[in-house]
């Protein structure tokens, strides 16, 4: 006998990241108001529309926000935390649900070794600025401003993120 899953829609999907106004900054921290404020997803919801879990590794995903003003297609952004990578991503779908583009934006990550550690600001326009840094995982607090770098990318109006030159 097979199991029925309840369905899941679109519509319910993106209603659990609340619009939020631009600019914004994200830091690693900043997942912390998002646990405690939005309603977690459903398993099936990211199984559709953010794509199948891993099931060997731990994997948490939060729903964070979704961007203003897009009317012919919706942006959210939501954090994964999984072993040793905390990450904030980017994605656009068009109104039906289909995914468009997808993007790593922020967060950290370490291979025991490093730490990368990637803030970003989105502003009214839908542009996008990262700041990366890198240090070595046993000084805490101490960032070699010589292992920094900056990229900027666009959202555009079709929903592609596109790095700028």
């Amino acid at each position: 006998m097979s199991e029925k899953h309840p369905e899941v829609s679109f519509e319910d999907f993106i209603h659990k990241f609340p619009v939020i106004r631009l600019p914004i900054l994200l830091s690693p921290e900043s997942q912390i108001e998002f646990s405690r404020d939005n309603t977690a997803l459903h398993p099936l919801e990211i199984e559709r529309f953010i794509g199948p879990q891993n099931k060997d590794t731990l994997e948490e995903i939060v729903p964070c926000f979704r961007l203003p003003e897009t009317n012919d297609f919706v942006a959210i952004v939501y954090w994964r935390a999984q072993l040793l990578v905390y990450e904030y991503v980017l994605a656009s779908y068009s109104l039906q649900g289909e995914l468009l583009s997808r993007k790593v934006i922020a967060g950290i990550k370490s291979n025991t070794q490093t730490v990368i550690q990637r803030a970003v600001t989105i502003d009214e326009d839908w542009n996008i600025y990262t700041s990366d840094s890198e240090r070595d995982a046993d000084q805490h607090l101490h960032t070699d401003m010589g292992k920094t770098s900056t990229k900027s990318y666009e959202l555009i109006e079709t929903g592609d993120i596109l790095e700028f030159e």
